[in-house]
């Protein structure tokens, strides 16, 4: 975050940041000006305080409104573009850079009410970051690269992340800060309330009382579970911790701690639960505390006195973070009392192995020794004050319905409810007089006494919104915490109970970063032997399937079940494919199944194509020989072929750039549905056509089935009217389609002015239906077309006619169709009502085949007299298989019947494949996965700005527009919208390149396929040529060239 430094204005500090040099501290001067309040897109925070000198900040939690629980903390930048070590934020190498070195502020299973303090060097500049739902250790070991694609990832304070998106805003009040996340994938709801942290200067002392003074204070063990060790308090030598010159993080630290004079015990190994003990602590110092897992500080000097975290090593936790071994949080305190987590690596997060509370008593000063003669021994110090009463009420807390796991024992719980509810006891001798209760750990405990009745009580989920300030809770891992007062004053510690509300589960599969070779995330490698990986909720039971093609083209894919796992603490699990579980070469379809503790199930799929390098044909090397000045030209086809039978299309796009999009077409899985994608990209039916829907939920890029035609007006010559049909003729090219609509004006006969539908003659005349006569011949006007049109079939209708409910259709060319075959009727125009001959959204079936030509169809309502133009598109045959996964390319289907796919298609931008969407299941053949860095473009056209164009076709409801000004499909322009400006078909997928081992012998250039070598002088060289196939795998081929 962006802290002002005292006295200049916001812009003034940006360019002071900009100066700054790498890791220094700044002087930031105290008692100026205020900065008004302030947003901050960018995002850091200047640490205050006096150059030199080292400052405590203060990070308290005070919103949250999410489902997830997050890792939240800091790290230091460079300067004001949040530059790391050298590495901008839009690095790809960024999120590896800044992981390797952050202080963690808030572990995952904290929540709102939570607080921690961490020193750093005045003048730092501290960037914050957010793990999603995860741990640091999660993300490090799953998703290094920071993909979006491919598990936990993690938001940074600037632009960049995985998604180039903000994720984090500022406000600023003088030295405090509120940072406000946004923990949702491309700007989630943009909503910046998923966790509110505020940071400020921690300037309170631990121990009241003025200089020279001590101050009794009385510690109690509240709990103390066995393992944990001995329980102590020491001094700091300064605000950040130093211990008799050692810092904390510095080798050495623990040994310093438990050596020091200024160390107190004050529990040891074998003080049980309900012991005291006192201190008397000099005021105005800066203490921590520590524990030791299962011995004493002595016994710690022998054993381990380096601290590591060897194998059953006994450790030393401190109550600051980065003096710990693992850099977690291992001491939690609130106001009166200490909680200690005993665990590596954040343990278990229940901050319950011990818990010890404190009360202060009063300061006082010790006598000052005159110089001579020696005084009386000075009185001893008034005792510290008694301890917490210990005959505090008894409380107990448990779900009200612990959710037994299917996979356990009927009798079995685990701390996971689908239903909210916690119930338990609160009694005491004298009486309850008050029960309270909290959400968390930290934070002010609620009233809840009228909850209590018979010593009994409910927290019900609506008095559990009431501990949440208002807010319903969604599912996550909780702690309630409940307390008890009796009649004489006496309060009870706190009951802690963990739970998990898990009313749904969600999960993932991707292929591991180990094992995918090329592009990252792509779900494309070279490797026959893969791990598969996911994650989901801890402890749920994961089911590995293969998914096969279904028996029927009605029928969903076949799966059959390969083994299953155990979701591991953290959540994740994996999946090694090896022996007859490897991949096939192609596509492979997989899919999980996961049952959680509640009893939730959810599933996720993917289809991962094994690729195969290119080879080269002739792998033993035939030398060349050449002559000074002379050249030779090699064809490298010759040379190297694919080695994969699927073949490859290229769909260019209008967006900044003309990025492509590469798409591997499964011919072999789906040879069908490959032919009708190939039918109409041959005949560049899909150039202009642009992406009339973008989606969430299913998460698609649709696209296909309309074209952008840019407006043409051409001038009116001639208009007649017979038989309820007007015919017009232009001076020039009317460039109209048939289907698409058009506007007739200016024509002096009125009758013919208004907006048809077409059926084009020829270039210069065109037909439109209209009923009423105009009375006359027109010889004016002009006629300009829509802005778009019906792809339509690739079939011309050159006759229609109907009778007795039967419309009987003749084509240009052999239509190869068959009884029963779907089919779609576009812009054929008659004199009837309605939609006349054309399907208008219902699909029709052939009912039979008359010749190559000629077909006929159900239709019920007479269309009237055929006019001219129209097209008939084939529904293609289902060929369910695959899965409808991130990344993959499907036919769209309309009416309901699963071979009612024509033209369009839409890609998957998410796993659609079960869940709500369970395209599989519906009918959506996956015929084609994106290639390399596709997937990116297509992100980025999910994100663009959705407009409703509705009012000009009903499947225009969330068109993505590249100028987000446009208001209406009629205003847009061709580059407003996204459009495939070509898609074409890769007759060579390999591309080429050659190199020489000595220029001075002979050169080799690569132009397209041919390979040109120039001899330039004598010598002998050798020439190494290599074929890249899309996915970037290659391979080589080497020979001699000798020049004499």
């Amino acid at each position: 975050m962006l802290h002002r430094i005292f006295g200049r204005r916001y812009k003034d500090v940006l360019m002071d940041l900009d100066r700054l040099p790498s890791r220094q501290p700044r002087t930031a001067r105290l008692g100026c000006e205020v900065l008004e309040q302030r947003d901050n897109p960018a995002a850091f925070y200047v640490v205050p305080g006096v150059e030199g000198s080292t400052t405590a900040l203060d990070f308290s939690w005070v919103g949250r409104d999410s489902a997830f629980f997050s890792e939240i903390g800091v790290y230091e930048v460079d300067d004001a573009n949040g530059t790391v070590d050298g590495v901008s934020p839009l690095d790809p190498n960024y999120a590896a850079t800044v992981l390797a070195n952050v202080t963690p502020v808030f572990t995952r299973g904290q929540t709102k009410g939570a607080r921690n303090s961490e020193s750093f060097a005045a003048g730092t500049v501290l960037g914050f970051y957010m793990v999603q739902n995860s741990t640091l250790a999660t993300a490090r070991a799953f998703n290094p690269a920071n993909l979006a694609i491919n598990g936990p990832v993690v938001f940074f304070s600037f632009f960049g992340g995985p998604d180039l998106t903000d994720h984090a805003q500022a406000s600023y009040q003088g030295n405090q800060a509120v940072v406000r996340f946004e923990d949702g994938l491309r700007g989630g709801d943009r909503d910046f309330n998923d966790a509110v942290i505020k940071v400020q200067p921690l300037t309170q002392n631990l121990v009241p009382g003025g200089t020279g003074q001590v101050t009794p204070t009385a510690f109690r063990l509240n709990r103390r579970d066995p393992g944990t060790g001995e329980i102590g308090v020491y001094q700091f030598d300064d605000a950040i911790g130093t211990v008799d010159g050692v810092r904390p993080g510095d080798a050495g630290y623990a040994a310093a701690v438990a050596r020091s004079a200024k160390r107190t015990v004050l529990f040891s190994p074998l003080t049980g639960a309900g012991a005291v003990a006192g201190a008397n602590l000099p005021a105005s110092g800066n203490y921590g505390f520590y524990m030791i897992r299962g011995i004493t500080a002595e016994q710690f000097l022998q054993v381990n006195p380096t601290n590591h975290t060897g194998f059953n090593l006994p450790v030393m936790f401190f109550s600051q973070s980065n003096a710990n071994p693992d850099s977690t949080v291992h001491v939690r305190q609130s106001p009166n009392t200490l909680h200690f987590e005993d665990g590596l690596n954040g343990g278990d997060q229940d901050f319950n192995d011990a818990v010890v509370s404190f009360v202060y008593g009063t300061p006082f000063s010790l006598p000052v020794p005159p110089a001579s003669p020696p005084p009386p021994a000075s009185p001893p110090p008034p005792p510290p004050p008694p301890p917490p009463e210990a005959a505090a009420p008894t409380v107990t807390a448990a779900l009200t319905t612990d959710t037994a796991d299917p996979t356990r024992p009927a009798t079995a719980t685990d701390g996971v409810t689908a239903t909210l509810g916690v119930t338990g006891s609160a009694t005491d001798t004298d009486g309850v007089a008050t029960l309270e209760a909290r959400l968390g750990t930290t934070g002010a405990f609620t009233n809840i006494t009228s909850a209590l009745a018979n010593g009994t009580y409910t927290i019900s989920a609506t008095l559990f919104q009431t501990l949440n300030g208002g807010v319903a809770l969604p599912d996550g891992t909780y702690a309630v915490q409940v307390r008890a007062t009796d009649a004489q004053g006496n309060t009870s510690a706190p009951t802690t109970l963990t739970f998990t509300l898990a009313r749904s589960v969600t999960t993932n599969l991707l292929l591991d970063a180990a094992t995918d070779t090329g592009f990252q995330g792509d779900f494309r490698t070279e490797t026959q032997t893969v791990t598969l990986r996911g994650t989901t909720r801890a402890g749920a039971t994961v089911v590995l399937e293969r998914q096969t093609p279904a028996a029927s083209p009605t029928g969903a894919p076949v799966r059959t079940q390969i083994t299953s796992t155990t979701a591991d603490p953290n959540g994740t699990y994996t999946f090694n494919l090896t022996g007859t579980d490897a991949l096939n070469v192609g596509p492979n379809g997989y899919r999980v199944r996961v049952t959680d503790g509640a009893g939730n199930t959810a599933s996720a799929a993917a289809t991962i194509t094994l690729n195969q390098a290119p080879l080269a044909l002739n792998p033993t090397a035939t030398p060349v020989a050449g002559t000074v000045g002379g050249n030779q030209t090699l064809d490298l086809n010759t040379f190297f072929t694919d080695a994969d039978t699927n073949q490859y299309a290229r769909i260019t796009t209008n967006l900044p750039g003309n990025p492509v999009i590469t798409v591997q077409l499964f011919n072999g899985a789906t040879p069908t549905h490959v032919a009708n994608f190939l039918a109409y990209a041959n005949a560049n039916a899909y150039d202009s056509s642009f992406i009339h829907r973008t989606d969430s939920s299913p998460a698609v890029v649709q696209g296909g089935g309309f074209e952008f035609r840019p407006p043409t007006t051409a001038t009116i010559t001639n208009a007649t009217w017979a038989a309820g049909v007007a015919t017009v003729t232009t001076a020039t090219a009317h460039n109209l389609k048939d289907g698409q609509t058009v506007t007739v004006a200016g024509v002096n006969i009125t009758g013919y002015n208004g907006t048809y539908t077409v059926a084009v003659v020829d270039a210069t005349t065109f037909r439109y239906t209209l009923a009423a006569d105009p009375v006359g011949t027109g010889n004016t006007g002009t006629s300009t077309g829509a802005n778009f049109a019906v792809v339509g079939g690739l079939l011309d209708i050159t006759n229609a006619t109907w009778a007795a409910g039967v419309a009987t259709i003749t084509t240009g060319t052999a239509h190869n169709l068959s009884v029963g075959q779907v089919v779609s009727i576009n812009g054929a125009l008659s004199t009837g009502t309605g939609t006349g001959f054309n399907d208008g959204g219902t699909i029709y079936t052939v009912t039979s085949v008359i010749d190559p030509t000629t077909f006929t169809y159900a239709l019920a309502t007479n269309p009237g007299t055929y006019v001219g133009g129209g097209s008939v598109a084939a529904g293609v045959t289902n060929e369910p298989w695959l899965p409808n996964s991130t990344g993959t390319l499907a036919l769209a289907k309309r009416g309901g019947n699963v071979s009612s796919g024509t033209n369009q298609f839409y890609f998957n931008t998410g796993d659609n494949s079960n869940g709500g969407a369970a395209l599989d299941d519906q009918g959506f053949t996956v015929f084609g996965q994106v290639v390399g860095n596709g997937q990116a473009t297509l992100d980025a056209i999910a994100a663009l700005t959705q407009k409703d164009f509705s009012a000009a076709n009903g499947a225009f409801g969330s068109v993505p527009v590249q100028n987000g000004a446009v208001n209406s499909l009629p205003n847009a322009t061709a580059n407003d919208l996204v459009r495939f400006t070509d898609i074409s078909v890769v007759t060579n997928p390999l591309t080429y390149s050659a190199v020489s081992s000595d220029t001075g012998v002979v050169t080799a250039t690569v132009t397209n396929n041919n390979m040109t070598l120039n001899f330039v002088g004598s010598g002998t060289a050798t020439v190494t040529a290599t074929a890249t196939d899309p996915d970037g795998a290659t391979v080589t081929y080497q020979f001699t060239v000798t020049v004499p």
